[in-house]
């Protein structure tokens, strides 16, 4: 095999294998969307909820995944209307309640702090992140055989 065909070989290997990570690539984001959108519906009300329903359609979305490779955490995301660095006050509790050890990051007129529904916090933003690996087609004759996939959405209740 001359070097030319090597290197038409790697540049359909590359071409091929690229071109299906990116369609993984997208049933993962599209998965992690759809179980964004369907566990923010309970939100703030019912975390457990939200958790469950999120699992359930990335799960059923993107039959490669397991529920091993999906991760679900809160946020509760408020106002900074006036831009003083702090939550507007008004905010919490009516639309999350973090807890009274909340740390925030205030930036832009918006404050977000981790929300821990376990403990008793309420919270509005829901954040899944799923990922995989993806094995190569053609790629591993050159030595590389999977690449790695890791999608993220998050989502505010709709209350």
């Amino acid at each position: 095999m001359c070097s030319s065909d090597l290197a038409f070989f790697g540049v359909g290997a590359l071409t091929v294998d690229v071109g299906y990570i990116w369609h993984e690539h997208q049933n993962v984001q599209n998965a992690v969307d759809a179980g964004a959108l369907a566990g923010a519906q309970a939100l703030p009300d019912n975390a457990v909820e939200a958790e469950s329903k999120a699992l359930e359609f990335v799960l059923a979305n993107a039959p490669d995944l397991t529920s091993a490779d999906v991760h679900i955490s809160f946020r509760c995301l408020v106002g900074d209307r006036n831009n003083d660095g702090v939550p507007d006050p008004t905010d919490i509790p009516v639309a999350c309640n973090p807890g009274a050890n909340a740390v925030w990051f205030v930036a832009g007129g918006l404050a977000v702090s981790t929300c821990v529904p376990s403990e008793g916090d309420k919270c509005n933003v829901l954040v899944v992140t799923a990922g995989m690996d993806v094995d190569f087609f053609m790629a591993p004759v050159m030595g590389i055989l999977n690449g790695k996939d890791r999608k993220s959405t998050r989502l505010n209740s709709s209350h």
